[in-house]
């Protein structure tokens, strides 16, 4: 998938399951990358990525029309990934990094 692709958040007030599973598409590569390279575990990140992407989903859904256009969508999502993130790493600091690679996230 193209990376430099984006969503119109406006379409979550037409359709907003399809529209979040969109967001879901173009944003969970870009944050498995980085989750991935802060915690090294497979596992965790995808458990992270879950849990960023099901808060995403109930936030959006109590936003109104006029929210949703004041958003900015990019720096919203990232600062609740890293939010979440670290949420995680200081609950579980002494967790041991797995060998498994980053490419088994992808399935």
């Amino acid at each position: 998938m193209n990376s430099s692709k984006t969503v119109d958040i406006m379409q979550l007030v037409n359709d907003f399951d399809k529209t979040f599973a969109d967001i879901e598409k173009v944003y969970r590569p870009r944050f498995q990358n980085v989750v991935y390279c802060l915690i090294g575990n497979v596992p965790a990140t995808t458990e992270i990525l879950n849990e960023i992407f099901s808060r995403a989903y109930n936030m959006l859904g109590q936003c109104s029309e006029i929210q949703l256009k004041r958003l900015n969508v990019d720096q919203w999502l990232c600062t609740l990934a890293l939010n979440v993130t670290n949420t995680w790493l200081s609950t579980h600091a002494n967790l041991v990094y797995d060998a498994a690679s980053l490419s088994s996230l992808a399935s």
